[in-house]
């Protein structure tokens, strides 16, 4: 049992830090023609903006979906997204800052649900 915990936080906690670690990624492709924005304070945010209310999605329509449902499909959306988010760095400028930002959040809610 303590194996399988163990796992799970490993496999719950690597997305996360796949996004801290790729900041200075998104500060190379994006920063320069972000407008002044900053990226390092504003990407934290909308990645865990949504993950409250990804969790609260879960708490009131939990009993509906299986742990397995949840688990399997949380982990298979955020491999799609983690996949994404390089690809919309790479755009470059204010569109690809924007859809960047959009795609962490709606990581964070995927990640509130897992």
């Amino acid at each position: 049992m303590y194996l399988i915990f163990c796992s799970w936080g490993a496999a719950v906690l690597m997305p996360w830090n796949c996004v801290a670690s790729c900041l200075d990624y998104l500060n190379i492709f994006v920063g320069p023609d972000a407008g002044g924005l900053d990226v390092f304070s504003i990407y934290p945010f909308a990645n865990n903006f949504l993950v409250i209310f990804g969790m609260m999605f879960v708490i009131v329509t939990g009993n509906k979906y299986s742990y397995n449902m949840r688990i399997t499909g949380g982990c298979t959306v955020s491999g799609i997204f983690l996949l994404i988010i390089p690809l919309a760095a790479k755009i470059g400028g204010m569109t690809g800052f924007w859809i960047t930002f959009v795609v962490l959040q709606a990581f964070g809610f995927v990640c509130g649900v897992t």
